[in-house]
């Protein structure tokens, strides 16, 4: 949690904030056709960065991209992907 909160992650708003991001957005439903383009770019993280500035609406974006930070921080920290199947 002290790296988290180096990376600016707040115990305060960001735990709410994920829960109202996954009750408005939902979570993904299906997994993507192994070895196909769609699951090569889940485990990407520059383009799940680009797809989340492309997608994400102005006023949440700041904060997405710190939770995207985090998460991939910990991926990287736990030598795994971004999304495990």
């Amino acid at each position: 949690m002290a790296k988290l909160k180096q990376l600016g992650y707040s115990m305060t708003l960001h735990p709410p904030f994920t829960e109202f991001i996954i009750n408005t957005y939902g979570i993904l439903k299906q997994r993507a056709d192994s070895y196909s383009a769609q699951e090569q770019g889940y485990n990407s993280s520059d383009f799940l960065r680009r797809v989340v500035i492309n997608a994400a609406p102005c006023k949440l974006l700041k904060d997405l991209l710190l939770l995207f930070s985090c998460l991939s921080f910990m991926a990287r920290q736990d030598g795994k992907p971004l999304f495990l199947w």
